[in-house]
């Protein structure tokens, strides 16, 4: 995940995933400026092959809650191929929030590209 995830740009100094009902989730997201964005959650659901979900609650440098998040993600295969699906809901905590909410959608978007472009390299995990 640390190779992926993230807008572009982003690194992942943080990535800890115990991926499974209630397993927990860390990470911490390095901008370009070298600002951490935080953020730790909980997976809801880890049903193989089909759907992934998890909360999230993004965090500032004090842990404080920010914005608070529910992602559902499905994989379908369509031809041999698999079709990802992402829905996002969120709630902000903070005023910062909105710019989060403003960025979420381009966000996941180039989280996207990066597994994508992360896929076809071959690299393994």
């Amino acid at each position: 995940m640390a190779r992926w995830w993230g807008p572009t740009h982003f690194t992942i100094p943080v990535c800890e995933a115990d991926a499974r009902p209630e397993g927990a989730l860390k990470i911490v997201m390095r901008g370009p400026d070298g600002v951490d964005y935080p953020m730790t959650g909980n997976f809801q659901a880890v049903v193989k092959p089909e759907r992934i979900s998890f909360s999230a609650i993004a965090r500032d440098e004090a842990s404080n809650p920010l914005l608070e998040a529910l992602t559902v993600v499905t994989f379908d295969e369509i031809a041999r191929r698999t079709r990802i699906t992402v829905q996002a809901s969120a709630v902000g905590l903070a005023s910062v929030a909105a710019k989060m909410l403003d960025g979420m959608e381009a966000g996941w978007g180039q989280r996207l590209d990066k597994l994508a472009d992360f896929l076809a390299s071959g690299t393994t995990p």
